[in-house]
């Protein structure tokens, strides 16, 4: 098996130093590339092709945020990526998450944790992977409760609802991790980023709420739509119709 391959982007020099001597004196991690603002990190994230980057928030020319935006919009490849910051508020934390990082952890830390860390993301996909073929009632079902929404066939969203579902459906632990787990693996099934996943999703929820019978979406999701958004997030959308397919209507 190969070593995990490790990225680190962060301007602070001497913990480049540090941390890359950490992770080369590890059998399974390796080495593969420092930048030290965030336009360099782009770059090396584009043509390394590392597993993971441990990605400082706050760097010049480009911070994290804005590297984590590059990447959903280029649609490359994406490596997990370890965002590194010094600010533990949680709306910070939550759109570092949203934006397709794995984990976060806060500075200062203990080198030992981070590389945990690094090993715990870099095997994430082959831990969570469901199992390769659906169960075709499943699938029949899944498909005829769209429909029965109003996701139209034609938007990009559908195919990913439809796929979100049925990856629920086989393993209900990537609900845990939504941002971090069923975005990124349904990006990487269609070859682009969890950001344009998670829009898409959004995108074809509103228009079902937007054009569909609003009485037959209450008596379906009623429990899950909070008062000031009128319509289920996402994953409230994801896991309602997954149960609505494994246990019927009696859940309503």
């Amino acid at each position: 098996m190969r070593p995990i391959r490790v990225l680190i982007a962060d301007d602070e020099r001497d913990l480049v130093d540090l941390l890359a001597s950490a992770i080369n004196a590890a059998p399974d991690l390796e080495f593969v590339g420092a930048a030290y603002d965030g336009e360099e990190a782009l770059r090396l994230i584009i043509d390394i092709k590392p597993d993971v980057v441990l990605l400082d928030m706050i760097m010049p020319k480009l911070d994290g945020i804005a590297v984590l935006e590059e990447l959903a919009e280029l649609e490359v490849g994406r490596p997990k990526v370890i965002a590194l910051t010094a600010v533990g508020e949680p709306e910070m934390t939550q759109k570092i998450l949203d934006l397709g990082a794995s984990y976060y952890i806060i500075k200062p830390f203990r080198t030992e944790l981070l590389l945990r860390r690094i090993r715990q993301v870099g095997q994430e996909t082959s831990r969570l992977a469901p199992v390769t073929h659906a169960d075709p009632l499943w699938e029949k079902k899944v498909v005829e409760l769209l429909a029965a929404i109003g996701i139209p066939v034609h938007f990009k969203g559908y195919n990913y609802l439809r796929d979100a579902v049925l990856v629920v459906l086989e393993n209900r632990a990537y609900l845990n991790g939504v941002t971090t787990r069923l975005y990124p693996y349904i990006a990487e099934k269609y070859g682009t980023s969890p950001t344009v996943v998670e829009r898409a999703l959004r995108v074809a929820i509103e228009h079902a709420w937007s054009n569909g019978d609003i009485e037959y979406l209450y008596s379906l999701f009623g429990a899950t739509i909070s008062s000031n958004r009128g319509k289920p997030t996402n994953s409230a959308f994801i896991a309602r119709v997954a149960d609505l397919i494994k246990f019927g209507n009696s859940t309503a």
